[in-house]
C-alpha cells in the first residue's frame, strides 16, 4: 500500500510539472525555471512510476478476477446446498409435488394471485396449498417458513466447516505434550 502511495505521489508530481511545462509552451508563462538535468530526472521519474504502477494495476486486476471466481463458485455450491436442504425438508415435510411447487413460489416471493395466475389455479386453491405447507412444515407462515429454511441451511454449512475442519484438522497422534516428559493424551 504504501509503494502505491508513493507511486501516486510521483505521477501527481510529475502531472503538475507536465502542466507547468505545457502552460509555458503554450501560454509562454514560465511556471518552472529548473534546470534541464531537473526536468530529464523527473521526466524518467515518471516513466518509470507509470510502469510500476500499471504493473501493479495488472497485478491488482488479476487478483480481483480470480477472487470473483472464487466467490462466484462458493455462491454457485451455496446455491446448490440451498436447493438441497430444500428437497430434503420438503421430502421430510412430506408435500406434494403441488405444495412443492406452491411452496417454492411463495419462497421466491410471489403473491398468492400471482401463484394462482402462473400455475392458472383459483386463489382459493393456492391459500389451500399455502396453508397445507405451512401446517406440515410446523410454520404460521411465509416468513417463518424461509426462517426456517435458512436455520436448516446455516446449519447444514456449519456442519460441513465443522466436518472440514475436523478433516484438515485429523492429526493421527492425539499426544498432547505438556513440556513435561509425560505426554498426556487426548481427545478432541
Amino acid at each position: 500500500m504504501l509503494l502505491i502511495r508513493g507511486l501516486l505521489l510521483i505521477q501527481v508530481v510529475a502531472a503538475l510539472v507536465y502542466l507547468a511545462q505545457f502552460s509555458d509552451d503554450v501560454f509562454r508563462i514560465n511556471a518552472l525555471n529548473i534546470s534541464w538535468e531537473v526536468h530529464e530526472f523527473i521526466e524518467v521519474g515518471t516513466v518509470l512510476s507509470l510502469i510500476i504502477g500499471s504493473t501493479c494495476s495488472l497485478y491488482v486486476l488479476i487478483s480481483v478476477r480470480r477472487r470473483n471466481e472464487v466467490v462466484e463458485s462458493q455462491l454457485k455450491v451455496a446455491a446448490g446446498q440451498f436447493e438441497a436442504v430444500l428437497q430434503s425438508k420438503f421430502q421430510e415435510w412430506g408435500l406434494s409435488e403441488k405444495e412443492k411447487e406452491v411452496a417454492l413460489l411463495s419462497l421466491k416471493g410471489f403473491s398468492v394471485a400471482e401463484v394462482a395466475d402462473m400455475r392458472a389455479k383459483s386463489l382459493g386453491t393456492i391459500k389451500s396449498q399455502n396453508a397445507s405447507v405451512y401446517r406440515k412444515a410446523g410454520v404460521s407462515g411465509r416468513a417463518q417458513l424461509m426462517a426456517s429454511l435458512m436455520e436448516d441451511l446455516l446449519d447444514h454449512a456449519v456442519a460441513q466447516h465443522a466436518r472440514k475442519t475436523e478433516e484438515d484438522n485429523d492429526d493421527p497422534d492425539p499426544t498432547v505434550y505438556t513440556g513435561s516428559d509425560d505426554p498426556v493424551a487426548v481427545r478432541l
